[in-house]
């Protein structure tokens, strides 16, 4: 046997051997099974503890569109149409982008409401989630609930002062828009 063939051959051999040691050591542990039922953890005053990273990414809408009316649910051929669209965007969206392209090279309509100049790069700066929120296996046709048609209700007239003191007070009270840096986006001022 040559040189070239016992050193594959060595070489091969200790590679098992590091192999079943390790399985032998790890495959234990993964298969234990736990020594007590899982406990849900509570806050102070007694109620589930939620605190933690939350990713609240979906492709549900938050208002139901027109077309499913008073519908709660979407069938599951609705369902697989609007994620299966969403995964080519998304193949689509992640293709790198031509080092030579400038601004009139931007698509027109890149989806999910941007258009043009507000394309961005790619889809790396979105994540609209992949996936419809389900609630028990149905996929939901928007995240509001209530009123039964899935829009926002009008505000009352007085949420409507309301919100005109709130938005008087962002733009320091009547001052032309973007007067200060406390008038910009987060995402502007790079805070966010």
């Amino acid at each position: 046997m040559s040189q070239a063939i016992k050193t594959s051959a060595s070489a091969i051999s200790t590679a098992a051997s590091i192999l079943a040691i390790a399985t032998a050591c790890f495959a234990p542990a993964a298969v234990a099974a736990p020594t007590t039922a899982y406990k849900v953890p509570v806050t102070s005053f007694g109620q589930p503890d939620l605190q933690g990273t939350w990713n609240n990414a979906t492709l549900t809408p938050f208002t139901r569109e027109a077309q499913y009316g008073a519908r709660l649910t979407m069938t599951p051929e609705e369902a697989a149409k609007i994620e299966k669209a969403n995964d080519k965007a998304n193949a689509d969206g992640l293709k790198p982008t031509d080092p030579k392209a400038t601004i009139k090279d931007l698509p027109v309509d890149c989806g999910r409401g941007f258009k043009g100049v507000d394309c961005g790069y790619n889809s790396f700066w979105t994540d609209p989630g992949n996936m419809l929120i389900r609630i028990d296996g149905q996929p939901r046709t928007s995240i509001i609930t209530s009123p039964e048609n899935g829009q926002t209700p009008p505000m009352t007239p007085e949420g409507q002062k309301r919100a005109a003191a709130v938005f008087m007070r962002f733009r320091g009270g009547g001052k032309a828009a973007y007067d200060n840096p406390e008038s910009r986006s987060l995402g502007e001022r790079c805070i966010t």
